[in-house]
Parts: structure tokens; sequence; C-alpha cells
């Protein structure tokens, strides 16, 4: 997979070659709408108790706190995952009223999880992020 990194300047720089010897996270790959999928429906894998707990600020972050393994923001709104990998990076993240879940996936390994966050918050308003 080739991809780009984020250069000091702000520009793109394509990602140093790189043959992946060890594979993703438990040797899973995923595409956007299974992601989705995931996370509209990852709290019915687990205890009632056990979901509440990962939805809970353990720790707090500059963007907001952590729950089990959940990025949680400040407003409440929306928990979220995210990832990067050589030259990509994926997010998803779930506005908690209505159970709506999006996921971008970028040919960069600049962070989208903020920026999906916004949009998805705005998306609700009717705004603009």
């Amino acid at each position: 997979m080739t991809g780009s990194d984020l250069a000091p300047d702000g520009g793109l720089v394509p990602a140093a070659a790189e043959v992946r010897t060890v594979p993703s996270s438990g040797g899973l790959w995923s595409t956007a709408a299974d992601l989705v999928c995931f996370g509209l429906g990852w709290a019915s894998l687990l205890p009632a108790d056990l979901a509440g707990e990962a939805l809970t600020p353990h720790a707090e972050r500059p963007f907001g706190a952590v729950g089990l393994r959940w990025f949680l923001d400040r407003t409440g709104e929306t928990a979220g995952l995210s990832g990067v990998g050589p030259g990509v990076s994926a997010s998803l993240v779930v506005r908690m009223g209505d159970r709506c879940a999006q996921v971008p996936l970028s040919k960069c390994r600049a962070p989208v999880a903020s920026v999906n966050g916004r949009v998805l918050r705005a998306i609700d308003r009717g705004t603009t992020a």
C-alpha cells in the first residue's frame, strides 16, 4: 500500500515504502462499511454494564476523555476510534443520540478523527464543520 505523510510545512510527501511483517491489530482488516456496522452494533457483543464502562470517561485528554479504548468528546455527543498505518489513517465516529456513524479513510497519515467528529456533529445541526 502506498500513501502520504504530512510534511512539517503542511504539504503531503510520499510515505516511505514499507513491507509489513506484522498484520494489523489481531490480523484483521476491514472496510469502511464494516466499521460503520461495528460502530453501531459493538455494544450488543458485551454485557450492558461493560458496554457502559467503555463509554464512561476514565482518563482526561486534551480533546476530551478516554473510556475503554473509545475516545469521548467534551460535548458527550460523539465517541470514536482511530488508527494509522504506513501512509494511511481511518476514523470511526458514532453520534450517541441517534446512533449515526461515519468512517473516513485517508491516504495520508494525518489524523482525521477530530475533523470526522466535527463533521458528524455539524451534519446533525445543519451547519458547516
